[in-house]
């Protein structure tokens, strides 16, 4: 697993869902948002990596909970026995690039429910390096931040 990537990916997630659900988005303008973006990954990456560790996220992706209040139903678990369960259709769900790899999970959900997953191929190994989150799960987790954001300090 390449987390630093995979961090980096979830955090440009977050930040975008951010600007998006808090109105700064409209307001930025596309060079803003770009600036916004590059400054705003540092900014995140802390909050990210509280919420976000290597145990709390493959609990989500495997599990389908993790702690900080992030959670997907049973059946839409990426990497649960059942969604893998269908080599064929998770085949059919892929898409291959010079070095990279992409498959959505579960096959059988709409792309709107799916995870899709980014393999890179790193020293000749397959790792884990990106994973585009379903739009309720990335509300989710970006109301969470909005919510430590506006915690007191204690």
């Amino acid at each position: 697993m390449n987390f630093p990537a995979l961090r980096k990916s979830l955090t440009k997630q977050l930040l975008a869902t951010y600007l998006e659900l808090t109105g700064k988005e409209k307001k930025l303008g596309l060079i803003g948002r770009s600036i916004a973006m590059g400054v705003g990954t540092s900014i995140a990456e802390p909050i990210v990596a509280r919420l976000v560790s290597e145990e709390t996220l493959m609990d989500l992706l495997t599990k389908g909970s993790a702690g900080g209040g992030a959670s997907v139903s049973a059946d839409r678990v990426p990497f649960s026995t059942s969604a893998l369960r269908s080599g064929w259709q998770t085949w059919w769900n892929s898409e291959y690039g010079l070095g990279d790899f992409y498959v959505r999970l579960p096959p059988e959900k709409s792309p709107d429910e799916q995870f899709r997953v980014k393999l890179s191929l790193t020293r000749w190994q397959w790792k884990l390096s990106g994973i585009d989150l379903p739009d309720p799960l990335r509300v989710q987790l970006t109301q969470e931040i909005i919510k430590q954001q506006n915690k007191p300090n204690q």
